[in-house]
């Protein structure tokens, strides 16, 4: 595969993945606090807790992933001289699924707050 494949290979696979996970997100986050509340009663900072660990570990996945992808172009002699923009495309595609996972997490959050309040009242 030449250069321009993979990139938009690594651009198809960072699509996907993030359609993935926004799915996944919408369609379990109450299942997640439903876990969180069988076994730890409702604790607040036990819930944040689990949700927290479950955004780091799809963060921790997904740089993982692309950081292959982009030590594949660092490390082969061929790509060195004319990779720059490659990385640049890689590195940016990096910065919007942290950006979107971190706004799944604020969004839960805000949600999780809202559930709160509306029980208390």
């Amino acid at each position: 595969m030449n250069k321009n494949n993979d990139s938009n290979l690594a651009l198809l696979t960072s699509i996907v993945l993030g359609s993935l996970v926004v799915f996944l997100m919408f369609l379990c986050h109450k299942l997640i606090l439903c876990i969180a509340r069988v076994f730890v009663y409702l604790t607040g900072l036990a819930t944040m807790l689990l949700v927290t660990v479950f955004y780091i570990f799809i963060i921790v996945f997904l740089i993982s992933r692309f950081k292959k992808y982009y030590c594949k172009y660092y490390n082969n002699e061929k790509y060195k001289r004319n990779d720059f923009a490659n990385i640049q495309i890689i590195n940016s595609i990096i910065k919007m699924e942290k950006s979107l996972i971190f706004a799944l997490l604020f969004i839960l959050m805000m949600l999780y707050i809202l559930n709160i309040f509306i029980k208390l009242f």
